[in-house]
């Protein structure tokens, strides 16, 4: 199927756009492995590196996407499609068209195969649309003081990364996991 996108940054945090974005979040990802409502919000407003997305396919609301525009390349940190848009394709569509946006190399993290029942199938995904893993031992740093470290793995749409993995870590620890934006 061939969906007709569009994209608006959220640059307020106050908006239909902005709780939708924070909702979708909250129901897509454990509590250690997503930002505090309120910290999304402080970066919506504050952060100019913080871009968050949503995604509208066909005129209707269908997911978010949040990424940090680092120096080098881009961090994506959160891809979630709404539940009812989900297995339609749509995620296939949208991240192919992402990935032709930029100049920049594309990271993000993954759980790893076994951690959760869907964590295998995301993995396998990403890499049937070019994705690979280019770091085993990541660890992503705390969103908060009630919440854990939770062992991921690092992709990219550059293989290559993989020597220089630890440079790209660094890269995101220093930026997406400043202390600023983490309660």
């Amino acid at each position: 199927m061939e969906w007709e996108f569009q994209v608006k940054k959220i640059s307020s945090s106050d908006t239909e756009e902005a709780k939708y974005f924070c909702d979708l979040i909250e129901r897509s990802f454990e509590k250690s492995q997503r930002r505090p409502r309120g910290v999304f919000k402080k970066l919506m407003e504050e952060e100019p590196k913080f871009v968050p997305l949503l995604l509208y396919a066909d005129g209707e609301k269908a997911g978010v996407l949040a990424f940090w525009d680092l120096d080098t390349f881009i961090f994506a940190e959160y891809v979630a499609i709404s539940p009812e848009m989900r297995n339609q394709g749509l995620g296939s569509e949208f991240l192919s068209r992402f990935k032709g946006k930029f100049d920049k190399r594309i990271v993000f993290e993954v759980e790893p195969p076994g951690a959760t029942p869907m964590s295998r199938s995301r993995v396998l995904f990403y890499e049937s649309l070019g994705f690979s893993v280019i770091d085993k031992e990541y660890l992503q740093p705390v969103y908060g003081t009630d919440r854990k470290h939770v062992h991921m793995w690092l992709m990219s749409d550059d293989p290559a990364l993989f020597d220089v993995s630890e440079h790209y870590a660094d890269k995101i620890k220093a930026s997406a996991y400043n202390p600023m934006y983490v309660l």
